[in-house]
């Protein structure tokens, strides 16, 4: 359990604490995870960042789930009209009565 820790001054002093604590194995392991439960915690997890230069991956993923629907019976459709600043995608969905 004490070669979980990461360095060797960590290990000298979690040893320390045991044996003066008297711990058992239990005890150890128990106690060894709580030394190790806070750096976790501690250590932010990466963020990813996204970079969208094409949106013909996202058209193309509209274009597919359109195509599923009208395989399974939904007239669905979709327009697409572009401005000098931007694309604007409309969809069509018929209500089911």
């Amino acid at each position: 359990a004490l070669l979980r820790l990461e360095t060797p001054e960590a290990q000298r002093a979690a040893l320390t604490q045991i044996l003066e604590q008297g711990f058992n194995v239990a005890q150890t392991d128990a106690y060894i995870d709580s030394l190790l439960a806070p750096t976790a915690d501690a250590r932010p997890k990466p963020r990813r960042a996204f970079v969208l230069k094409d949106v013909r991956i996202f058209l193309n993923s509209l274009s597919k789930s359109l195509d599923i629907m009208k395989q399974g019976g939904i007239a669905a459709g979709m327009k697409k009209q572009e401005t000098d600043t931007e694309l604007i995608v409309t969809i069509s969905i018929p209500k089911g009565k």
